[in-house]
């Protein structure tokens, strides 16, 4: 009876450990090697259109078993142009200023294959004081020169020009206003400057309008450069209008 007993334990617990009884399930990974790390957002795409605002990215891993895994802890994130995105040790990008940049992971050593590219589609920064040169491509001689004083609010820009000695002229104050386009065009900047009746020294009687659609500018410009439309009355008020064309270079004082 004792050897009957002995050998009904021993049969109830070999079927206990034939059925998984007392084990842990086996997890992704688990004894295999790292080979391949990728970066994905959870949602939305690459491109940002606004300073501030955010996508949140997920590595995933696979392991040289076959199996996959994402992955929240453990992660090394990094930027390779933080001055346009940013992210986070927990993976989430922010869009800093216009540009691109590329987001890595780096789990148990090994680094994600390629990058995760994040688009910065805000307009390049212009406020502040540019000094530069204007040609009118009708008329022979010697360029003038001019000064824009900028303030930007997002997309959109306001400013004054000041010409010290136009050839015909004379002196000209005058005022711009402009926005950036939008994508894929949002660093072209279309403007207007006005010059109302008295803003030229030399033909107080006259206004000018002047319009125009700038070169691409990189995302932190140093320079401006466009071709333009103007016109400006041809003698007294109402007599009749002149127009000219022109090109203009301006770089950040």
């Amino acid at each position: 009876m004792q050897i009957h007993l002995k050998l009904l334990i021993i049969a109830t617990a070999a079927l206990a450990v034939g059925c998984g009884g007392g084990s842990s399930p086996t997890s992704p990974g688990q004894g295999a090697s790292v080979e391949l790390v990728s970066v994905s957002a959870v949602t939305g795409d690459r491109l940002f259109f606004v300073a501030g605002q955010t996508r949140q990215l997920q590595a995933t891993v696979q392991f040289s078993n076959g199996s996959s895994q994402t992955v929240t802890s453990g992660v090394t994130w990094q930027s390779a142009n933080p001055s346009a995105a940013s992210v986070s040790a927990g993976g989430l990008v922010t869009a800093i200023g216009p540009g691109s940049a590329g987001i890595t992971a780096t789990y148990q050593g090994v680094r994600s294959v390629g990058s995760w590219v994040a688009e910065v589609r805000i307009p390049p920064t212009i406020s502040g004081t540019w000094d530069g040169t204007y040609h009118q491509l009708e008329l022979a001689g010697l360029p003038g020169f001019m000064t824009w004083t900028l303030t930007q609010t997002g997309n959109s820009v306001s400013g004054t020009i000041f010409v010290p000695d136009d050839f015909r002229k004379g002196r000209i104050n005058g005022s711009i206003q402009g926005s950036f386009q939008s994508y894929p065009n949002e660093r072209r900047l279309v403007f207007t400057i006005t010059v109302p009746r008295g803003g030229m020294s030399r033909e107080p009687t006259c206004s000018m309008l002047i319009t125009g659609t700038t070169s691409p500018m990189a995302p932190v410009p140093t320079t401006i450069g466009t071709s333009y439309l103007g016109n400006w009355c041809d003698g007294p008020p109402g007599v009749g209008f002149a127009w000219f064309d022109g090109t203009l270079s301006l770089t950040k004082k």
